[in-house]
C-alpha cells in the first residue's frame, strides 16, 4: 500500500512520523467528510500489517484520510529530544496530531483509532480537558484488553512502579475507571 510519509515537529523539539496511508489518489482527499488516526500498538508502527490491515478496511469502506501516529524514533525519525513518545498507554503527542489535521482539514470530523496498546493510549486522551475538541467524535479500540484493570496492573504495580513507572503511570488507572464508569453512564442514558 502507498504511504505518504511525514514528519510532525513536535512542541518540545521532538519528531515524530506522522504517515498516510493511501489508496486513493490526493484528489479524494475531501471526499470523505472524516479523518481516521491510528494510535498502533507497541511493537507496531506505520508498517505493521495489523495497521496497514486496519487502514485497508477503512480506505475499502470509502474514508479516504487515514493517518497513523508513530513512536519518536520509529519509522527513520530521529530521536531529537528527551521525551519519551510512549509511556504505559499515554502518547504525549495525540493533541499535537489532533491540532495538525484540524489545521490542514479545518471542516472533517476525526475518529481516532487505537490498536492494541494505543486503544489505551485514545482512552487516555479521550479523557482528558485537551480532547474536548468539536472535531473529535469518535474513538475506536481495536484489540484492547476487554478488563483494564490487569493490563495495567503490571505498570502500576510492584518493583516495576517504584523503578520506572511511578511518576509516568500512577494516575492511568483512576483516570481508565473513571473514563469507563462515564462511558457506562452515557450508554445508560441512551438506552432511556
Amino acid at each position: 500500500m502507498p504511504i505518504e510519509k511525514r514528519t510532525l515537529n513536535l512542541k518540545d523539539g521532538g519528531q515524530a512520523a506522522f504517515d498516510k496511508i493511501k489508496l486513493t489518489p490526493a484528489s479524494a482527499d475531501n471526499q470523505s467528510e472524516y479523518v481516521l488516526i491510528a494510535a498502533p500498538g507497541l511493537r507496531e508502527t506505520t508498517h505493521s500489517g495489523k495497521i496497514l490491515s486496519l487502514a485497508k478496511g477503512c480506505l475499502e469502506k470509502g474514508f479516504s484520510n487515514f493517518y497513523v501516529m508513530n513512536y519518536r524514533g520509529s519509522c527513520s525519525t530521529p530521536l531529537t529530544s528527551k521525551r519519551m513518545s510512549f509511556a504505559c498507554g499515554k502518547y504525549n503527542h495525540i493533541d499535537e496530531c489532533v491540532a495538525d489535521i484540524e489545521t490542514r482539514f479545518p471542516n472533517k470530523k476525526i475518529v481516532l483509532i487505537g490498536a492494541c496498546l494505543g486503544a489505551m493510549s485514545v482512552i487516555d486522551y479521550l479523557s482528558r480537558p485537551e480532547a474536548n475538541r468539536p472535531s473529535i467524535v469518535g474513538g475506536v479500540l481495536h484489540s484492547c484488553n476487554w478488563k483494564l484493570d490487569p493490563a495495567t496492573l503490571g505498570v502500576t504495580s510492584g518493583i516495576n512502579y517504584h523503578l520506572f513507572n511511578k511518576h509516568l503511570v500512577k494516575d492511568t488507572l483512576m483516570r481508565v475507571k473513571k473514563n469507563a464508569n462515564g462511558q457506562e453512564r452515557a450508554l445508560k442514558r441512551r438506552m432511556v
